[in-house]
């Protein structure tokens, strides 16, 4: 494996760093799930209070953030006129609180003693912030127990974050959502870690170790739910962003995370962002084992699903090719499916890409971010647009390539270093902060 680091100018002076790992092979990729940690949710918050709800206060009111601890135990109403049949004890609470929760100028009131005492309970483990705008509404923001950190995962030569997650406020559409939930289509030696979502490119390594750049109607997937198999003849999906509520009839199976976590008979169940829905007319009202499986997928050793298309068989895309959000223009997308910059040749970040060169072989890019504190000008990289990072790819001769997760995500750790500086920086001394992430990209 070989790391190797780059400086490059812009016309104006301003400088850029890019790091390029390029491992043995695809065969030595794997995904892992960071270990959850509690400084991972309070690096969140902390994210979340500065930089997003003091920042842009006029747009927020009351925004509450918290995580369940698994040793937490409450009674809670296991059907929901709403949502079903609800077998997930992050969801029951989100709806607890939903229901329960008000504000009335600075204070936060509960008109149900069980909502104030489990709010109290994680107020005091320090499981929940309250940040404040100056709105008068409520957001209750739940996030699950897969955030963590790349560098607590031990005894890896590589590993960097990989694609998207359930992360901006508008991801949280529904009771069945949460903030890091992993969103698009993984797959390693044929089994499908997660299904494809959104209708984004998918860079795909077939059985030969050839690296194209495929759509996600290229796949046909079998998802299996205690032994049993639903497929096109006998069910159908419902994913953003086509479909914000299912339509009626049938039963609807939710699944997040790899899981069912509710099903409602009957239809006109909310799609969650992070997630899907199936639609069976089988009579089903629970599961002995609510994990999901894939069929496999003989023909694909490798896949992950991210996108926008940085350079396909050696062109430069030279616009947006996935479905992204676009504020000037939001009845495009349906939903925002995670921010995403408003342009694509203006607009600079941090930004990490998965791809190969002519030979096939593997490469994975970190283009070093702008500080969002302590940012020198000509000292300090600048960051990309998309269009930027296309370019310095052309320039390091990428053939296929994706982008994968960008801004305060984007790291790698070689050998447990980093080369490069996080874009995400404390602003009381710049100190770099490490943001948690649900899965990574890693070689033994």
């Amino acid at each position: 494996m070989k790391n190797t680091i780059k400086t490059y100018a812009y016309e104006n002076g301003e400088k850029q760093r890019v790091q390029i790992v390029q491992p043995d092979s695809w065969d030595s990729l794997n995904f892992v799930m960071p270990p959850f940690s509690h400084a991972a949710f309070a690096n969140l918050a902390d994210l979340y209070d500065k930089y997003i709800v003091r920042k842009y206060s006029l747009v927020f009111g009351t925004v509450i953030l918290f995580y369940l601890p698994e040793d937490i135990e409450f009674e809670y109403r296991e059907y929901d006129e709403d949502h079903g049949f609800i077998y997930d004890k992050l969801t029951a609470l989100t709806l607890i609180f939903r229901n329960s929760i008000s504000v009335d100028g600075n204070a936060i009131r509960f008109n149900d003693e069980k909502a104030a005492r489990l709010y109290s309970m994680l107020e005091e483990r320090r499981c929940l912030r309250v940040m404040k705008g100056r709105l008068t509404t409520l957001t209750i923001l739940p996030v699950g127990r897969t955030i963590g950190f790349l560098s607590d995962l031990p005894g890896v030569a590589l590993k960097t974050n990989s694609s998207f997650f359930t992360m901006d406020l508008p991801d949280i559409s529904t009771a069945y959502d949460r903030i890091g939930t992993p969103i698009g289509m993984y797959v390693k030696d044929g089994n499908v870690v997660y299904p494809p979502m959104h209708d984004r490119d998918i860079l795909t390594v077939d059985e030969s170790g050839n690296v194209s750049i495929r759509q996600q109607s290229d796949f046909r997937i079998r998802y299996m739910i205690d032994r049993i198999i639903f497929h096109e003849h006998n069910s159908m999906i419902y994913a953003r962003p086509s479909c914000q509520m299912t339509p009626k009839g049938g039963h609807d199976i939710v699944v997040v995370n790899n899981e069912v976590i509710a099903i409602k008979p009957g239809g006109n169940t909310p799609v969650p962002s992070g997630g899907y829905v199936i639609k069976t007319n089988y009579v089903i009202t629970s599961f002995t084992d609510r994990k999901v499986k894939y069929g496999k997928l003989n023909d694909v050793a490798f896949a992950v699903q991210c996108g926008n298309s940085v350079i396909v068989n050696g062109e430069r895309q030279r616009g947006f090719t996935s479905p992204f959000y676009d504020i000037r223009k939001p009845w495009m997308v349906s939903f925002p499916p995670s921010l995403y910059p408003l342009n694509f040749y203006k607009d600079r970040a941090p930004r990490m890409i998965i791809g190969a060169d002519k030979k096939n072989d593997p490469l994975i890019i970190w283009i070093e971010g702008a500080g969002k504190f302590g940012y020198e000008k000509y000292v300090d990289s600048c960051g990309a647009s998309l269009n930027e990072s296309e370019l310095i790819c052309e320039r390091l001769g990428v053939h296929n390539a994706v982008h994968l997760d960008g801004g305060g995500s984007a790291q790698i750790l070689y050998h447990d270093k980093r080369y490069l500086k996080l874009s995400d920086r404390s602003s009381k001394d710049f100190r770099e902060m490490e943001r948690g992430v649900p899965l990574a990209i890693y070689v033994k």
